[in-house]
């Protein structure tokens, strides 16, 4: 009765077999986040980069390098702890709290930094940056980068320029520096991505950039929506996606390393246990011996 008492309080306990199993599950829910995390951060630097040359600041293409870069390595960290834990090594089970502290603070830090681009977005006046991009830096040679994202901008979303009205977008394309750099006869008013695709082929490229601004559009063969709105609520989506990710993946490192640093407290409780145990048989033994001999 003497000795279950003593391991309740041990690694191999109540205790200790109920937080061995919390810090497994938790550490696995971690990791599963973390991989969350880092898919969102590829996503982000393959699919959304571009975009970041419309306008600054660029906050959500460096939370989702963060998202990468934080999240791989806490997945590591998480496979380190189910070995260590496995293998009941105190130092490095303590280390492994240690570290899931310091990533918990570094997400954190990135989740937080997603919700505050959505603040700088109503701040730095998104609408004026996209159109400055529009007028100077399209279809110019040395922005490349401007262009790229403005066309796939338009096809992604299926809009064209920026204001919610059919005249104003195609008023904004006509003062462009593109549209005036075009030879006088063969002026096009909106670029290609402006123009209805129907299975990956224009319904009338011609009748989309060769129309006349004064006359009734064919709206079959243009995107009559502007752009601002659409990709403003994309953003957004986007930072709230990291933010959320980020955040929920910090949190919930901080569980398995309580649990770690708990297990880790009772491992060593059961070594000191077993040899204060140890050294009190071998007293008992020893005193029988020098009892048998004495007799």
């Amino acid at each position: 009765m003497k000795l279950d008492q003593i391991f309740n309080c041990t690694a191999y306990g109540k205790l200790g077999q109920f937080t061995r199993y919390s810090l497994y599950c938790t550490n696995l829910l971690s990791m599963l986040l973390n991989l969350a995390a880092v898919g969102c951060g590829f996503w982000v630097l393959l699919c959304k980069k571009q975009f970041a040359a419309l306008f600054e600041p660029k906050l959500f293409v460096d939370v989702g390098f963060l998202l990468l870069f934080i999240g791989a390595i806490s997945m590591c960290v998480n496979v380190i702890g189910f070995y260590v834990t496995s293998r009941e090594l105190r130092c490095f089970m303590y280390a492994f709290s240690v570290t899931c502290l310091v990533l918990f603070l570094m997400l954190l830090m990135a989740g937080v930094m997603a919700f505050i681009f959505q603040k700088q977005l109503a701040v730095n006046a998104l609408d004026l940056q996209m159109l400055t991009s529009l007028k100077t830096f399209y279809g110019q040679p040395a922005d490349d980068a401007v262009t790229d994202a403005w066309d796939r901008m338009q096809e992604q979303f299926q809009c064209c320029g920026i204001d919610e009205t059919q005249k104003s977008n195609f008023i904004i394309w006509r003062t462009s520096k593109w549209h005036m750099d075009q030879p006088e006869k063969l002026k096009k008013l909106v670029p290609a991505s402006c123009c209805v695709k129907l299975n990956g082929q224009y319904v009338d490229i011609n009748a989309c950039q060769m129309f006349d601004p004064d006359s009734k559009v064919n709206t079959t063969a243009i995107y009559t929506e502007g752009c601002y709105r659409r990709f403003e609520k994309h953003l957004l989506q986007i930072s709230s996606i990291e933010g959320t990710l980020g955040i929920l993946a910090s949190l919930f490192l901080i569980k398995p390393s309580f649990f770690c640093a708990l297990l880790a407290r009772l491992t060593q409780n059961q070594s000191v246990n077993v040899s204060y145990t140890n050294y009190c048989i071998i007293q008992n033994v020893q005193y029988k011996i020098d009892k048998a001999v004495v007799e």
